[in-house]
């Protein structure tokens, strides 16, 4: 119901549609008079975030986020009562206060929400530009000497693909996987300490696929698994460790500790991408494939709906999931 139906005095174009409860709020006689200090300009630095239907502004003495201010225009009117009904009375935002430029001109850089706990969760990427990516916060360090990759991906277009990356401060490919998709060349790229191997492999479709690839520093043994099929094994960068202390991200290739590259970006939908920080087993490699879930183990390095992740650019939640 939109609310000027049924509230006339709210059809106006200087409010703010919040609706107070007042059958349910308490007058309290023993709260003190609210006095705002700090109400002018702050310095220092300020933490922006996105929680979905708001931006989040914290600061060691405010947080933004929980407090409405409505002014009156005290030049003309003695009191709120009096200015509440007037055209010019009140002030809800549609002002220019200079203390929230910095605020304001940074809304775009928090254009998405952190996101956690989603399921189905599908990612689209639409373009190839810098800004197309998401950022992972992963459930435990990138300490490996072994690890299982899992995902399912559609792709939109040919070329190459870069669906993980992550970069430490000593190698841009710490850990990367790309795919490529072309007339005469399908294959999957796999990075490990800035050593590379290729993968070809056979299989043409245009619906979703899943890639699993396995790898163990104690042998250097590397196994491509593709719908439940496992490849000719590879080997590579036996004995290296995976350093923590980078930063992982989904569809563009990181040029450099926190560079982004629009080379070898992604374009189409990813879901379920997962990893582990073991080797999965045969069975449990094949059940990815399925659309089980609850048959299904999920990574403990990057759980897929549980890990939170910030999108940027033209990322978006997709609602066609590959089991739907």
């Amino acid at each position: 119901m939109h609310w000027a139906t049924k509230y006339p005095a709210c059809g106006g174009k200087k409010q703010s549609p919040i609706d107070i409860q007042r059958r349910n709020v308490k007058f309290n006689p023993d709260m003190l008079q609210l006095d705002l200090s700090g109400y002018d300009a702050q310095k220092g630095n300020f933490r922006m975030s996105n929680n979905g239907h708001t931006g989040k502004c914290c600061h060691d003495l405010w947080d933004f986020s929980f407090l409405h201010v409505v002014h009156y225009n005290s030049d003309k009117y003695n009191s709120f009562s009096e200015a509440k009904d007037k055209p010019d009375g009140l002030a809800d935002g549609h002002f220019e206060n200079t203390y929230y430029s910095d605020f304001i001109s940074n809304l775009e850089k928090i254009k998405y929400a952190e996101y956690g706990d989603l399921f189905p969760l599908v990612l689209g990427f639409d373009d190839k530009n810098t800004e197309s990516y998401a950022l992972v916060h992963l459930n435990h360090p990138m300490d490996l000497n072994a690890f299982t990759v899992c995902m399912h991906v559609l792709l939109r277009v040919g070329g190459v693909h870069t669906v993980i990356s992550y970069s430490s401060s000593g190698r841009d490919n710490e850990l990367m996987v790309s795919i490529s998709e072309d007339t005469n060349i399908r294959e999957v790229g796999l990075w490990i300490g800035n050593e590379f191997v290729n993968m070809p492999h056979s299989l043409k479709t245009q619906d979703w696929t899943n890639y699993c690839i396995t790898w163990s520093s104690h042998s250097g043994g590397v196994d491509l698994w593709i719908n439940g099929m496992v490849g000719e094994q590879r080997h590579l960068q036996s004995s290296h460790l995976i350093s923590q202390g980078g930063r992982f991200i989904l569809g563009k290739d990181q040029d450099g500790f926190l560079g982004i590259s629009n080379t070898d970006a992604f374009v189409g939908k990813m879901t379920d991408v997962n990893v582990w920080d073991y080797v999965l087993t045969t069975a449990e490699i094949r059940d990815q494939f399925t659309c089980e879930r609850n048959s299904t183990v999920v990574g403990n390095v990057l759980s897929w709906g549980s890990s939170k992740f910030s999108m940027y650019g033209g990322v978006q939640l997709d609602n066609q999931y590959r089991c739907s």
